[in-house]
């Protein structure tokens, strides 16, 4: 936890792994809640904050966004060079992108798909909505597993690459994310973030990613194993 000028920046988890390593890329296995970068509440308790430490004299440099609640994959470049060839592949969308996602109630379908568009800026604390006239998007969704407890497992691959995408698909089919601080059931948002839940892991997980290595050019995948729940 750190204190900067009288303010205490609110606790994380800093329990990261490390995936893979080489000379142009660095993957880390990302634990919640941790934001990747600076934001908001938060100054030095992030993801690049550790790194910093970690890579010192290196500044690494995340090649794509996962929110703060979100587990999972989370790729670093180690050079501007390397930055630009991978960011340029998450920003026209060619990089694959495989979430696991546990969500509350039992889905009737096995696979599914939702193509609903997404509101291009903000509304209440900070979420996104439903909007006709917004954002085309489109979701791709397996059901992996139906709990016991009531709740499943769902694969989810984003198509497009719209704000909290995934969360606001699931909501609108009625399926949200558990521990999610935004959406409700039904596609709805709260006026103002759950509190309580924000300092959970909301059960989205960055399962898998596949994109072209800088350095060989080749297409490579790796993998992050979904937390015990």
């Amino acid at each position: 936890m750190q204190t900067l000028r009288g303010y205490t920046e609110p606790p994380i988890n800093s329990n990261v792994s490390l995936v893979h390593e080489d000379l142009a890329i660095v993957v880390i296995d990302k634990c919640a809640p941790l934001p990747v970068h600076p934001s908001g509440r938060f100054n030095r308790n992030t993801l690049e904050g550790i790194l910093e430490v970690a890579y010192y004299p290196e500044m690494l440099r995340p090649a794509h966004r996962l929110d703060a609640n979100t587990t999972g994959l989370v790729v670093f470049s180690r050079k501007q060079a390397f930055a630009k060839m991978l960011q340029s592949q998450f920003t026209a969308g060619t990089v694959k992108k495989t979430y696991l996602a546990t969500v509350h109630g039992h889905p009737r379908w096995d696979s599914n798909r939702c193509d609903l568009a997404i509101s291009k800026e903000p509304i209440h604390g900070g979420s996104r909505s439903i909007d006709p006239d917004g954002q085309a998007a489109l979701t791709r969704f397996r059901v992996r597993e139906r709990l016991p407890d009531g709740r499943a497992i769902i694969e989810a691959i984003p198509e497009t690459g719209r704000t909290h995408q995934i969360r606001l698909h699931l909501s609108a089919l009625g399926f949200p994310i558990e521990n999610d601080p935004l959406y409700l059931s039904g596609g709805g948002a709260r006026e103002q973030p759950d509190l309580e839940m924000q300092t959970k892991a909301m059960g989205l997980h960055s399962w898998q990613l596949e994109f072209i290595h800088p350095i060989t050019c080749l297409p490579v995948q790796f993998e992050a194993l979904l937390p015990p729940n």
